[in-house]
């Protein structure tokens, strides 16, 4: 890891550009299933499970983009509430599309999500909401 040290008396000025992180992006991606309208999201990892999240909205005939960092997401021809278990095994925030997919359909069947075992992570706020 890099240090910065910096001898008072001069002022610090600049720009940095942050890109977006999975956490942020996969519960937007989630959430974008509430609309119809196109969803556009800017500064995206370039990550498997962000891929993961689009693949799965592509299951559900959504229409996706992902290039240099901008993913354009149309949910408008949105039709399946099941999420194949060999979509939603692989990815542990496939839960995040539950609550999307019960208030946009008032139906949803969702496999136990997949992801990395690194100790307990419930999903039971997710169900109980």
């Amino acid at each position: 890891m890099s240090n910065y040290i910096v001898n008072g008396g001069n002022r610090l000025c600049g720009s940095v550009r942050i890109k977006a992180a999975k956490n942020a992006v996969l519960p937007m991606l989630a959430a974008s299933v509430l609309t119809d309208e196109k969803v556009v999201l800017h500064d995206c990892p370039n990550i498997g499970d962000v891929h993961g999240m689009l693949e799965i909205l592509e299951f559900f005939n959504s229409a996706t983009e992902f290039v240099d960092g901008r993913i354009a997401v149309d949910n408008s021809s949105m039709t399946n509430v099941n999420i194949p278990d060999k979509l939603g095994s692989k990815l542990r925030s496939s839960i995040f599309l539950l609550g999307s997919v019960l208030s946009r359909f008032g139906k949803a069947h969702f496999c136990y999500p997949g992801g990395c075992k690194i100790g307990k992570r419930p999903v039971d706020i997710h169900l109980d909401a």
